[in-house]
């Protein structure tokens, strides 16, 4: 094994490439790995990546990313992958971006495995209407950083999860009320980057059904089809915490939300999809 194969990764990926049409092509590392399997990411790194790509799309409004919804078409497997991202729909109150992500099929066909769309708002003083009624989560302290019982103890922790910092201030599986938790990256989105805090966000959010869910993980699997994020107040800072529930049916199908927090408060919301299923 060389050098570089062995080295531990800081990133959940490494960029690999760029294209002429701006295109970008990355391999994943073991930062990726998602909890159900070794050879799947988790839809956090793959979120924030198809993020970042519209992120950084120029457009002609001054604002910030207010909605981002995510697809996962299929699973994202732990292989190379391509991100390319456009304006759909620009203007100068509102832009309508989009991204996408492909991989090599078994068949080495040309596959879309997740797309994204998010809304660019434009920006202006409304603090005259300012009005968030979801209470304010109280930020991490000193004595939780060195409480062993807040750290999350899972299943699920492992791979990305692990690779994230938390403080988990109730009990993750206890039915009765929401779980409320803090998250922060400990590593990069891309290697050789310093994640943006709208980077950040979009890598935790992903992990509201894993902090709210309401079943044991060891005989159950609650996978996400879909992601969708609101973001009333862009984020501010390392951490990111979750107030999360979810709500699952008597056929399959399951719900996942959570309140979304920067130090300074609620910022935004996050919703997912789940497919339940008995392992």
């Amino acid at each position: 094994m060389s050098t570089e194969e062995s080295s531990v990764p800081t990133g959940c990926y490494q960029r690999l490439s760029v294209a002429a049409d701006g295109g970008e092509t990355f391999a994943p590392t073991t930062l990726s790995i998602g909890p159900w399997d070794d050879r799947l990411q988790h839809g956090g790194p793959v979120t924030a990546l198809l993020t970042r790509a519209m992120d950084r799309l120029p457009t002609e409004l001054e604002g910030h990313i207010a909605r981002i919804t995510v697809e996962i078409l299929r699973p994202v497997v732990m292989d190379e992958l391509t991100v390319s991202a456009r304006v759909a729909r620009g203007g100068r109150k509102v832009s309508l971006l989009e991204a996408q992500m492909c991989q090599r099929g078994p068949g080495g066909e040309h596959a879309v495995v997740a797309v994204a769309r998010a809304w660019r708002l434009a920006a202006s003083d409304t603090r005259p209407a300012h009005h968030v009624p979801d209470e304010r989560l109280e930020p991490v302290t000193a004595e939780e950083l060195e409480d062993p019982a807040k750290r999350i103890s899972s299943v699920l922790n492992r791979g990305f999860v692990a690779g994230l910092t938390w403080v988990v201030r109730d009990p993750i599986g206890a039915r009765g009320g929401p779980t409320a938790a803090w998250a922060r990256p400990e590593m990069a989105l891309v290697e050789g980057e310093s994640p943006t805090d709208l980077e950040r966000l979009a890598m935790v959010a992903d992990c509201a059904n894993g902090v709210g869910m309401r079943v044991d993980p060891r005989d159950w699997t609650f996978l996400n089809t879909d992601v969708t994020i609101h973001v009333h107040t862009p984020p501010r800072g390392d951490w990111v915490g979750l107030v999360a529930e979810s709500r699952i049916g008597a056929e399959g199908a399951g719900t996942s939300t959570a309140v979304l927090h920067d130090g300074q408060g609620p910022i935004g919301r996050v919703s997912q999809a789940l497919l339940v299923e008995a392992r």
